[in-house]
């Protein structure tokens, strides 16, 4: 019955390939039109589509029949034999894998509308499966060779290997070698709103903007270029760090599968769509130390090392500074840590042996405030941090609702993961069943709580997977725990399966191959795109006519969509703060209290803002413009310079 059941389902595969192959040859034969159709006119015809459903069909069935009865002649001497299951059993695997690919990159070029890169991957499917079907017997060697690799002391020569390709793979897939390419992306898709709301545009939102802004100085001053550049360092300095978090946590394959993971769902998710820096509010910016702060924990976990406490309590501090709302979720980890240190008898007696040293923990807990406001007073001269504005919370069952299951899973699963974390790991480390360096885990539960919480706060899906930290740490450590009980050679292929797996999840996600890095895989167009952008975004003549009407150094009231970047080239600083398209009520009531207070001399306005109609928020601020100025006389294809009216 065993081999039998491997037969069959080796007819199975093979019927499926006859299938794909058939489907293939027959997209370039036209289908003949019916002949009940002859004659209709053609826009009656707009929703007939004839096909070769039933033929496919049909031909699918007979493969199977003629395949099962030959397969079961060839083999009826031998029906019987414990040695043929064996035999099938590594073929059968191997032709399974080769239609997998198939319709896996056939799945792409349907979702995609059949870009280049997937039917490259669709005849490479082709290709390989024909060749492992005429080189079966060295291939078959092969693998039983690498199989006895596997259960053999690897050198560490590979390791060392996979943490060098590691490095080169994170700066070749986050690197933009021509920022250009993405400058447009942020002025075609987004006019630069976001961007310039959260980096670009006074006042600076937390102390994440000032360093990206202090980085750029190292390379140029600050522009557009410049802070692209910077953001791409940081996230390839971020992701080698995570990597190596996850190294020394879990193992060389854990950490490669975690970062390509947490790479592909932080960077690129449809929240993002279509480059992730358009949002740099949702990039590595916002939970930039969050990698230090648990590198910390982890080393004190494995040598009680009391420094690394201290660390820790620095690295929080830091990132209360940069990210407030993030900052906070780490100091929560960073309590329910020591929490967790000083509930367990001989974790307590560790941490604070005699009772005068309970003082240590005291410090260790205040000391993230106090380089919170270090960095904020070294940064704006405020003791006070920011707190961005939240929103609606999402509801979850209307994601089911309307079929978006990717919401619901970052939803639904991640807070049940956390809390499972929690609750598990305090019983098996209260029963002796874990040692205690597993107690790291409910700070990265916690954490991941936090960020959850943030998540829930808005109603956008640019907060998916905001930190991938907790959630791809988390999966990994329960990973790795499952597979603990079973044997070293399927262990190892499992992760190396599941690394395989993550790469190809990256490199065939949609947003990836738009991504403007030395891959390519789109195969974009970029001279046509740059030539639009230069066209339609060259802010030269904007910049050039305020330079002039203004002195060097001075705050230039400008009304614009392209504000701070207009001023930025005619090197002046800006009157308004924030910027203006994504402003709500709220905002303007404080800019026109800021007019009335101030009363700039002249106002520079967009042209097209000024006939701006219909109910938006800007329409107090341009009647306020147009009650309080009057035209100067002066100026620019897009630009009109105001003076304010003499009022007695």
């Amino acid at each position: 019955m065993k081999n039998i059941l491997y037969l069959s389902l080796l007819v199975f595969v093979f019927s499926l390939q006859v299938l794909i192959i058939l489907i293939f040859v027959y997209q370039y034969v036209p289908l003949p039109m019916a002949s009940i159709a002859e004659g209709v006119p053609q826009a009656l015809l707009k929703s007939y589509q004839p096909n070769r459903n039933d033929f496919f069909y049909h031909a699918f069935i007979a493969a199977a029949i003629i395949g099962q009865t030959a397969v079961l002649y060839m083999f009826r001497k031998r029906l019987d034999s414990p040695d043929l299951a064996t035999e099938i059993r590594t073929f059968l695997i191997c032709e399974t894998f080769w239609v997998l690919w198939q319709l896996f990159a056939m799945f792409k070029v349907l979702q995609n509308q059949g870009p280049g890169w997937a039917w490259v991957l669709w005849y490479a499917g082709f290709a390989a499966a024909l060749l492992a079907k005429i080189f079966w017997p060295e291939l078959n060697r092969s693998l039983k060779r690498f199989l006895i690799w596997i259960e053999s002391d690897i050198p560490g020569v590979w390791y060392k290997l996979a943490d060098g390709g590691i490095i080169v793979l994170l700066l070749s897939v986050i690197a933009v070698p021509d920022t250009e390419k993405a400058l447009l992306r942020l002025a075609i898709f987004d006019g630069n709103n976001h961007f310039d709301q959260w980096l670009m545009a006074p006042p600076l939102n937390g102390g994440a903007p000032v360093l990206v802004h202090f980085l750029a100085g190292f390379i140029g001053g600050v522009s557009y270029d410049h802070v692209i550049g910077v953001l791409c360092f940081l996230a390839i300095i971020y992701y080698t760090a995570f990597y190596y978090l996850l190294r020394f946590w879990l193992g060389v394959l854990p950490a490669a599968f975690g970062v390509l993971l947490a790479v592909k769902l932080q960077m690129f998710h449809a929240g993002v769509s279509p480059l992730i820096w358009i949002y740099p509010g949702q990039s590595i910016l916002r939970h930039l130390s969050d990698v230090a702060l648990f590198l910390c924990l982890l080393f004190y976990s494995r040598g009680q090392w009391e420094i690394f406490l201290w660390l820790a309590g620095a690295s929080v501090g830091l990132s209360l500074g940069l990210v407030f709302d993030t900052g906070l979720c780490m100091l929560g980890a960073l309590y329910a840590y020591l929490a967790a240190l000083l509930v367990f008898k001989d974790t307590r007696s560790l941490l604070c042996p005699v009772p005068r040293q309970w003082r240590k923990v005291l410090g260790v807990g205040l000391l993230p405030w106090l380089v919170m406001v270090l960095i904020l007073f070294f940064c704006f001269g405020s003791f006070v941090p920011g707190w961005p504005k939240g929103e609606n919370a999402v509801s979850i069952y209307s994601c089911l609702k309307d079929r978006n299951f990717f919401a619901f899973f970052a939803s639904f699963f991640p807070p049940l993961i956390y809390a499972a974390g929690i609750v598990v790991t305090v019983s098996m480390v209260s029963f002796r069943r874990w040692t205690f360096d597993k107690l790291f885990l409910i700070p990265l539960s916690v954490y991941g709580l936090g960020v959850y919480a943030i998540f829930l706060w808005h109603s956008s899906i640019n907060y998916y997977y905001m930190a991938p930290l907790p959630l791809v740490g988390c999966v990994c450590f329960w990973g790795t725990q499952v597979l603990e009980g079973t044997v070293k050679k399927r262990q190892l292929l499992v992760r190396l399966i599941f690394v395989f797996l993550a790469a190809i999840a990256l490199f065939t996600n949609s947003i990836f191959t738009y991504y403007p890095n030395v891959f390519n895989l789109s195969g974009e167009n970029w001279d046509q795109e740059k030539s639009i952008y230069r066209a339609n975004f060259n802010f030269k003549k904007e910049a050039n006519f305020v330079w002039y009407w203004t002195l060097p150094g001075s705050r230039v009231a400008l009304i614009s969509s392209f504000a701070t970047q207009i001023l930025m080239q005619a090197g002046r600083r800006p009157f308004f703060n924030g910027g203006l398209p994504l402003m709500g009520v709220e905002d303007i009531k404080l800019l026109l209290n800021q007019l009335d207070k101030n009363k700039p001399k002249q106002v520079f306005v967009q042209k097209s803002i000024l006939n701006t109609s219909g109910n938006t928020p800007l329409n107090a601020l341009i009647d306020y413009i147009k009650a309080h100025y009057q035209y100067s006389g002066q100026q620019s294809d897009p630009l009109v310079l105001l003076t304010m009216k003499n009022e007695h």
